[in-house]
């Protein structure tokens, strides 16, 4: 009897189990169909933003405090070492129509740089408008008392160290007088001159952009016919699409590598040029107006200069006033007289 009564006992059990799973089961099924389908969030992907050609350009040129060296280009001085590096190259006429280089250095590193020659007044004008650290040896009376009253930060090789500025052997005196760039910058420290740079940087167009105007694959500047001759000339090369420079029709050399030295931006800005004294040295009028010419990607197009003070920024504009984009690249800037006849076509 009690065998029964346990064997009825364990039988509702089961029934009763069975029972309770087959209702978590319908649970479960009834669950699963009143669930709605969500589509699974998106994926956010951040753009990538990459910096133009022209916003790398002018950021080197706002990196750091520039480094403005005077070349010197006399036949005995060629050729040079370190103008392939700079980011931006002034030549003008120093006394009897011999041409002078002023280099700026940004980011532009040479392990030679020279031959280093003195300074003149209207190179400072330019010098301050880029707030550079100013590097010559010795200078016109003229620039050397503007530098002192001017509080311009100078490296000068006439009372620099021989650690600074030292002289090389294969040149004679005075076209050997070289630094490296390392050696200049960490003369500029330790001297204490501001690192940051000020300078309003030339505007560049987004990517290399081919400007309206004539074309131009050739240009040729007289500075002077004779007398160890100092004859410009730039020729476009096409697969690059820079302007490859010469002197007296010899292509210029770096003196290091012996690469070929070539420019994306050429500008030729017409100044008026006087002599101040018996010793043949100049006065060119960089503060005020006039006529130049821009030429890149094989075209040349008329546009004016502008600058308002010593200090200012040199404006390049269009004829109807709109500042230019310079493409992505390096810049010489050739300072000619404005009785310069400028030859356009190879003859």
């Amino acid at each position: 009897m009690r065998k029964s009564f346990f064997f009825v006992l364990i039988t509702l059990a089961i029934l009763l189990g069975l029972s309770g799973c087959k209702m978590s089961a319908e649970r479960a099924l009834t669950q699963e169909s009143n669930k709605v389908e969500t589509a699974p969030a998106p994926t956010v992907v951040e753009p990538v933003v990459t910096a133009s050609e022209g916003d790398l350009w002018s950021a080197k040129l706002k990196s750091q405090r520039p480094i403005a060296v005077m070349f010197d280009n006399h036949a005995g001085a060629r050729p040079q070492a370190g103008l392939k590096d700079a980011e931006i190259v002034i030549e003008a006429l120093a006394e009897g129509n011999i041409t002078r280089y002023m280099a700026f250095f940004f980011e532009g590193m040479p392990e030679s740089v020279g031959p280093i020659r003195s300074a003149r007044p209207y190179f400072l004008d330019r010098a301050m408008e880029y707030d550079a650290v100013y590097v010559h040896v010795g200078g016109s009376p003229k620039a050397l008392s503007d530098i002192r009253q001017l509080r311009i930060a100078d490296l000068d090789g006439l009372s620099g160290s021989n650690k600074v500025f030292f002289r090389k052997k294969h040149k004679k005196i005075p076209h050997n007088l070289y630094s490296t760039m390392a050696i200049l910058r960490g003369e500029a420290d330790r001297r204490k001159f501001d690192k940051d740079s000020v300078v309003t940087a030339s505007v560049f167009a987004n990517d290399d952009t081919t400007p309206i105007g004539e074309v131009s694959l050739y240009v040729k500047m007289p500075y002077r016919k004779n007398d160890g001759g100092y004859m410009v000339s730039y020729n476009y090369l096409a697969d690059s699409k820079v302007y490859q420079r010469s002197i007296n029709g010899v292509v210029h050399l770096d003196e290091i590598d012996k690469s070929s030295i070539t420019t994306k931006n050429l500008l030729i800005q017409y100044v008026q040029t006087n002599v101040v004294d018996d010793a043949g040295r100049l006065d060119l009028d960089l503060v005020g107006s006039g006529d130049a010419w821009w030429l890149t990607d094989g075209v040349k197009t008329a546009i004016k200069w502008e600058k308002s003070s010593r200090e200012s920024k040199t404006n390049y504009t269009t004829l109807d006033g709109r500042e230019i984009l310079l493409n992505p690249g390096n810049t010489w800037i050739q300072i000619v007289p404005k009785n310069m006849t400028i030859q356009w076509e190879k003859i």
